[in-house]
């Protein structure tokens, strides 16, 4: 995990994210990734994550501390991961980041430790730390790193059974206060992790063949399952206050797709008749067979009454799939 106080690009960390000014754009994107084609019964990722319940009641679902590409991984970690999730949140003075990956083998964990790892030991900013307690069920890593403004993230890295997960804390009160706000959401996510491990099937997965020069430059067609837009508590609406917020999710399902492969996540909110869009963004990852999912929302703003599409698109090579989704502004109720 890298840690930036500007937009962040990928490198060779698990996780880069950026911390934005609170003027930063009002949404985020969050992206989890499906079990594989296998049809894996373990716990998906996203079902994982940290919870607003989980923090005390003055963090909020994080808005100002967006990630850049919540699913960058190094080249050593890619092969690892079936599916992941991420999710940020912010206190008036702290924030809190968490990602959740489930990996095609539980013996990949060492590995997905030492590629981290590796990353440390080779970054100017960051360094080693000895927590109180231990976390996940085998080799942990923790350490500091420094933002470009200075800031003081403490980070850690662990596993249980087929899930690696990474844990970063900040507290403007300072480096101690980072670390202890870290030890206890770690202790969080790590009881969430070893009730998931009890869950996973107990036999290591055959590893994928890997595939013919031939599949590898062909790419998959993906196929949007559904897009819809709700409400904060994530129950389906389609009308919205003008200064209410509006909250989607989609669904989208790939084949066998290539270790070159890369994909493109795109979407925006348009008003009817309008070409300017009142919201857009993207991200770009590498694909994953099986059901992917995104969430995100946007702060209305005081949004004229009308009708407005959400559209979504996935992108892999030459092949596109796309789904747009209408939802209504209607005035508040004097």
């Amino acid at each position: 995990m890298r840690i930036k106080t500007r937009p962040a690009l990928a490198t060779r960390g698990l996780v880069v994210l950026a911390l934005l000014s609170a003027c930063a754009r009002d949404a985020r994107l969050i992206v989890g990734r499906g079990a594989d084609a296998a049809g894996d019964r373990s716990p998906l990722p996203a079902t994982l994550l940290l919870l607003p319940a989980d923090l005390p009641p003055s963090y909020v679902s994080d808005d100002a501390l967006e990630n850049a590409d919540a699913t960058a991984r190094n080249d050593g970690d890619a092969p690892l991961v079936a599916a992941s999730a991420f999710a940020g949140y912010r206190g008036a003075r702290q924030a809190v980041v968490d990602y959740v990956a489930l990996l095609h083998r539980r013996q990949d964990r060492p590995a997905f430790v030492a590629a981290e790892a590796a990353a440390v030991a080779h970054s100017r900013d960051a360094a080693r730390i000895t927590l109180n307690g231990t976390y996940g069920d085998a080799a942990m890593l923790a350490y500091q790193e420094r933002g470009s403004h200075g800031e003081e993230w403490a980070v850690i890295v662990f596993g249980d059974g087929p899930y690696a997960s990474v844990v970063g804390a900040y507290d403007a009160a300072g480096a101690q206060a980072s670390i202890t706000l870290l030890q206890e959401m770690a202790g969080i996510a790590d009881r969430r992790l070893r009730a998931a491990a009890l869950q996973a099937p107990p036999a290591t997965p055959t590893p994928p063949t890997r595939p013919s020069r031939r599949a590898t430059t062909a790419a998959p067609s993906p196929r949007i399952v559904s897009l819809v837009t709700t409400t904060g508590r994530g129950r389906p609406s389609d009308v919205f206050r003008p200064r209410g917020v509006v909250y989607w999710r989609v669904l989208w399902r790939l084949g066998p797709v290539g270790p070159n492969a890369r994909e493109t996540l795109a979407e925006t909110v348009t008003a009817r008749g309008s070409a300017t869009a009142l919201y857009r963004n993207g991200i770009g990852d590498r694909p994953f067979a099986g059901d992917n999912t995104a969430s995100d929302h946007l702060r209305l703003n005081g949004a004229a009454p009308g009708s407005y599409t959400v559209t979504f698109t996935v992108t892999i090579g030459h092949a596109t799939a796309r789904a747009t989704h209408t939802f209504r502004v209607v005035p508040t109720m004097s």
